[in-house]
């Protein structure tokens, strides 16, 4: 006979590397598109100051524009770990900036807020967790 089984809900089901590795693509999105009031949304009250709010993000944004140009290739997407956080990282050759890849990094606390956010060339990002 069959039995009726009820599916386990959505959240239960996706691990939260790949929630977090959909997130990060999505901030990336953002970040790139200049949609910085989507991201500060995401943030705890204390990142937000830290990081400058939308503001800050605007400000890095155009430096990267300034210096690198713009995104070209992505190399890859993954999730890692810094400090015990999860991490997500897009390694990306930009069209201005021929040297090497510039990985640009988000860090989410337990409940998927954005608590950190880096970039850099690849050769000065700090190492993920072992």
């Amino acid at each position: 006979s069959l039995t009726a089984q009820s599916a386990p809900s959505a959240a239960t089901t996706v691990p939260a590397d790949v929630r977090h590795l959909a997130l990060g693509h999505q901030l990336t999105d953002w970040f790139l598109a200049g949609k910085m009031d989507s991201i500060v949304a995401r943030m705890p009250d204390d990142i937000k100051e830290k990081s400058g709010g939308a503001a800050g993000l605007h400000d890095t944004r155009a430096q990267l524009t300034q210096r690198a140009g713009e995104e070209a290739t992505i190399l890859e997407e993954k999730m890692t770990r810094r400090k015990g956080l999860a991490q997500y990282w897009r390694s990306a050759m930009y069209t201005e900036f021929p040297q090497e890849p510039l990985v640009l990094r988000w860090l989410f606390d337990d409940s998927s807020r954005v608590v950190g956010f880096g970039l850099g060339p690849l050769g000065q990002t700090p190492a993920p967790d072992q």
